[in-house]
C-alpha cells in the first residue's frame, strides 16, 4: 500500500461543482466532523463508481478500517482502489495530520478531528465519506465487483445484518455474546453468522474480534474464536490482517 496520498494534478471541474450536499459534515462526538457522501446514490452527486478515482485511508488497529479492508478484498477492488495505511495511533492534537489537506479541502477552515477511516476522491482532493458503515456498503454494492465476489448484503438478510452491525458498533460485548449463541445454535463446520453464506455480519464480527486480541478487553467465546479463525484463513481476511503488521499491498 502506498504511504502517501496520490491526488490527480488535473481536477474535474464538473465533479467539483456537483458535490453532493451530503458531504457537508455534521458534528460528531469529540468535535469530529462526519462526512457522508455516497458513491453513485444520486444523479449529479459527482461521486461515480470510477476505477482508480478513489483512495482509502485506513488504520490497522481500528475495527472499522479492517471491515473496509476485508470488503475491498472480497469485492475484488484491490487493483482499482488503493489504500494509504495510517499509524495505529493518531498524532498528538486533533487526529491524523496527514489527512489535514483532505479535511480542509472538503470544509474550509475545518477545525474538527482529523479522523479515519476515510474514502477520498482523487479528482477533487476532497473527502467522500468518513462514515465507515456507508463506506462498507458502497464498496459492497456500488462498484463493479469481481467475478467471485460474495453478496454481503442479501436482501433477505438485510434486517439482521444491519441490526448486528449496529450492535457491534455500539455494544461490542453484547454483539460477541449474540454471535456465540447464534453459532452454537447453528452447529457444525461451515456455518456462518446469519445462515449458510458469508455476509457483512461475519466481516464485522471478524474485525471486532481481531482488534480485541490486541486490546485489554475480554476474549470471545469458543464458537466465535473458531469461526474467526476459519474466516482468517480466507485470502481476503488474511490480506487485511497483514495491515496489523503495517504491511502494504
Amino acid at each position: 500500500m502506498s504511504a502517501t496520498l496520490s491526488t490527480s494534478a488535473t481536477l474535474s471541474t464538473s465533479a467539483s461543482m456537483s458535490m453532493s450536499a451530503e458531504t457537508v459534515p455534521s458534528e460528531g462526538a469529540g468535535g469530529r466532523g462526519v462526512f457522508r457522501g455516497r458513491i453513485g446514490c444520486r444523479d449529479g452527486s459527482g461521486f461515480h463508481a470510477v476505477p482508480h478515482r478513489y483512495r482509502l485511508h485506513l488504520v490497522p488497529s481500528c475495527p472499522s478500517s479492517l471491515r473496509i479492508a476485508v470488503t475491498r478484498r472480497l469485492m475484488g477492488l484491490h487493483t482499482t482502489l488503493p489504500v494509504t495505511v495510517l499509524p495505529p495511533a493518531p498524532d498528538a492534537g486533533h487526529g491524523y495530520a496527514s489527512l489535514g489537506g483532505l479535511y480542509e479541502a472538503t470544509r474550509h477552515r475545518y477545525q474538527g478531528t482529523l479522523s479515519a477511516p476515510v474514502l477520498s476522491d482523487g479528482w477533487t482532493g476532497r473527502i467522500v465519506s468518513n462514515h465507515a458503515p456507508d463506506i462498507v456498503r458502497d464498496l459492497a454494492g456500488r462498484f463493479e465487483r469481481g467475478a467471485e465476489a460474495p453478496e454481503l448484503y442479501p436482501v433477505e438478510r438485510a434486517r439482521g445484518i444491519g441490526a448486528f452491525e449496529e450492535l457491534a458498533e455500539e455494544r461490542p460485548d453484547e454483539a460477541l455474546a449474540e454471535a456465540e449463541d447464534r453459532l452454537a445454535a447453528a452447529g457444525g463446520d461451515g456455518a456462518f453468522l446469519l445462515g449458510g453464506a458469508l455476509t457483512a455480519a461475519d466481516v464485522q464480527l471478524w474485525a471486532v474480534v481481531t482488534v480485541r486480541r490486541y486490546g485489554t478487553r475480554g476474549a470471545a467465546g469458543p464458537r466465535v474464536t473458531e469461526h474467526v479463525a476459519r474466516l482468517g484463513a480466507l485470502p481476503a481476511f488474511r490480506e487485511a490482517a497483514r495491515g496489523l503488521a503495517h504491511l502494504g499491498d
